[in-house]
């Protein structure tokens, strides 16, 4: 019984280390994030398009399904089918455009 108790020991302070460095990690990670936005011009122009861009969501959201289903209906009547990747494509190109638009519209 004696020589399992160590083992065990053994085991849990491996985990504690492991979660220790994890969480520390992490941590490190997070701290870097918001020093980034929060420390740096750049950082801060990047928070606030992501917080415009947030704020109008909704709407943006609205503007791409509706240019999305003209694009659709526009390949319907062509017969043609637009494979999926340029679907994808498509529409993230219509967010950059839309929130490139908002941004410079509230500049």
């Amino acid at each position: 019984m004696k020589s399992f108790l160590p083992k065990i020991m053994i085991k849990q302070s491996n985990e504690k280390a492991q979660t220790f460095w994890l969480g520390f990690s992490f941590g490190i990670a997070g701290a870097s994030v918001i020093i980034y936005f929060l420390g740096t011009k750049k950082g801060r122009k990047s928070l606030q398009d992501i917080i415009n861009f947030s704020e109008h969501l909704e709407d943006n959201l609205k503007k791409i399904i509706k240019n999305q289903d003209k694009t659709t209906l526009n390949s319907k009547k062509d017969n043609k089918i637009i494979p999926s990747i340029e679907k994808i494509s498509l529409i993230l190109g219509e967010i950059k455009r839309i929130s490139n638009s908002t941004v410079l519209h509230q500049s």
